[in-house]
């Protein structure tokens, strides 16, 4: 999961906390957003999830619960003898 902080007039803010709640689970993972505004939690399991975003002179904003679900992508290749070519 990964996103932007901006503030009301679009730009970009840089040292947002953002709590990621696994509301599956009961665990919950801090970050920080970086100097483009970008926060990204890398690989996390499936499920449902809330977000708190703080930073000091700006209201508290909450997303959830969001679901996150995976899904599997099929990628075929027709092979020929002698020669590996994808169609």
């Amino acid at each position: 999961m990964r996103g932007t902080a901006t503030d009301k007039t679009g730009a970009v803010v840089q040292g947002v906390t953002v709590n990621v709640a696994d509301i599956d689970r009961g665990v919950t993972r801090t970050y920080t957003t970086d100097g483009a505004g970008l926060y990204d939690t890398g690989a996390i399991p499936e499920g449902h999830y809330k977000l708190t975003f703080t930073k000091d002179g700006f209201e508290t904003y909450v997303r959830g619960p969001v679901t996150l679900t995976l899904r599997i992508e099929t990628v075929n290749a027709a092979c020929k003898s002698g020669r590996f070519r994808c169609r």
